[in-house]
């Protein structure tokens, strides 16, 4: 019975919260509607390309902007440096 108290108790503070912020859940969930058909372009579309092959090159030790070069922030190459496309489009979502 406790258990259950509880979980109407989260799920009416759940429902209050989204009261307030409902115009920022619909964003949110406009953007990641929008984000999906990312997931499925073809294999190496764009410059998501180019950000893979530089962050896997830091990877094997390249050193960015001396041994390898693109005319990007930096950031964006240490978040490519995961082990495969997928991981990089959902990060990107994320």
């Amino acid at each position: 019975m406790k258990k259950i108290t509880a979980l109407i108790k989260k799920v009416v503070k759940l429902d209050i919260l989204l009261d307030k912020q409902t115009p920022m859940f619909i964003l949110l969930v406009i953007v990641l509607l929008l984000r999906v058909p990312n997931l499925f372009e073809p294999y190496w579309y764009g410059d998501e390309g180019i950000y893979l092959v530089l962050g896997q090159t830091m990877n094997k030790g390249a050193t960015l902007y001396t041994e390898i070069i693109d005319h990007k922030t930096p950031l964006i190459y240490y978040l490519a440096r995961v082990q495969t496309q997928m991981n990089f489009r959902i990060l990107n979502i994320a």
